[in-house]
């Protein structure tokens, strides 16, 4: 078994496959609750739907088991985009306030190794226009592990507009 400080490799097979169930997220109707929000992508192992102090909106936590593909920034932008058109779909119903993703490597004993924490309000209001990179910035993306971090530093060296304007995080920092 892989460790994450070594790169994980797909195969070409399983990366079409994901890009297949990604692409199917556009214009799907789903159910506000977990089995609906399941259907939406088949490396959805968990979800967790919380209503919120208002009564009103959801926080809607969703666990994914999806391994990094090549061990870099690119995974990042893999992620940015993925979490981008999850997101938006989720973001569809009014009552979803704000959402949680956790990318969990089943290759490295269910580590969690990203996290993209996701607020309505921390959106411009026509969020739904913005490019995945745009939207990645206005997200608090989080990685699980120092070599994680790292690929993150390196995805925001490369991709400016992913940037969040809060400024870089500590560890892209020195």
């Amino acid at each position: 078994m892989k460790k994450i400080s070594i790169a994980v490799y797909m195969t070409a097979a399983l990366g079409a496959s994901l890009v297949c169930s990604s692409h199917a997220i556009a214009g799907k109707t789903f159910d506000l609750s977990e089995q609906g929000i399941k259907s939406l992508d088949k490396k959805i192992t968990k979800v967790d739907l919380t209503r919120q102090v208002d009564g009103k909106t959801q926080l809607v936590e969703v666990r994914l088991n999806r391994d990094p593909l090549t061990g870099g920034k690119n995974d990042w932008n893999w992620i940015a985009q993925d979490g981008h058109r999850l997101a938006s779909t989720l973001l569809e119903k009014p009552e979803v306030n704000r959402i949680r993703l956790v990318y969990t490597s089943p290759e490295n004993k269910n580590l969690d190794w990203a996290y993209i924490n996701v607020s309505r309000s921390d959106l411009p209001s026509d969020w739904d226009s913005l490019s995945y990179l745009q939207f990645f910035g206005k997200t608090k993306p989080q990685a699980g592990t120092v070599e994680t971090s790292r690929w993150l530093c390196d995805f925001y060296g490369q991709y400016r507009s992913a940037r969040p304007a809060t400024g870089l995080p500590k560890a892209c920092k020195g």
